[in-house]
C-alpha cells in the first residue's frame, strides 16, 4: 500500500489500482451463445416468407447452410446475410441478381 506522500505522486488511476490490490484473483465472465457466433444475426424462421430476406433465410435453413456459407456464395460478409434475413437491408444490384438466380424468383424488399 502506498503512503499518502507516495500516493500524491501517482495519478488517480494508478492509486485506484493500488487500492484494489493484486491478490492473484481472476474474474471469469460467461458469454452468452450470441457472443460466440461472430458476425451472425439470429432471426426466427419465417412460417410464410414474404420478403426477399425471409425467402433467403427459409432456403438457407432448408438446405442446411450457415449464413457464412451463403455469404461466401454471394461474395458478401455473414453479417450482411443476417441483415437481409432480418429485413434490415436488401441485396443490391449485382448481388441481388445472384440471389434471385439462387432463389429462382424475385421477391419484394418489404412486406
Amino acid at each position: 500500500m502506498l503512503s499518502d506522500c507516495e500516493a500524491s505522486l501517482f495519478s488517480v488511476a494508478r492509486v485506484s489500482l493500488e487500492l484494489l490490490g493484486n491478490c492473484g484473483r481472476r474474474i471469469a465472465v460467461r458469454r452468452t451463445d450470441a457472443g460466440k457466433a461472430k458476425g451472425c444475426i439470429k432471426t426466427k424462421l419465417p412460417q410464410a416468407p414474404r420478403t426477399i430476406g425471409e425467402h433467403i433465410h427459409a432456403k438457407r435453413v432448408f438446405l442446411g447452410l450457415r449464413q457464412g456459407d451463403v455469404a461466401q456464395m454471394f461474395g458478401v460478409r455473414p453479417n450482411t446475410v443476417g441483415s437481409w434475413e432480418a429485413n434490415h437491408f436488401s441485396p443490391m444490384s449485382r448481388t441481388r441478381e445472384k440471389v434471385v438466380a439462387w432463389l429462382g424468383f424475385d421477391a419484394p424488399d418489404q412486406p
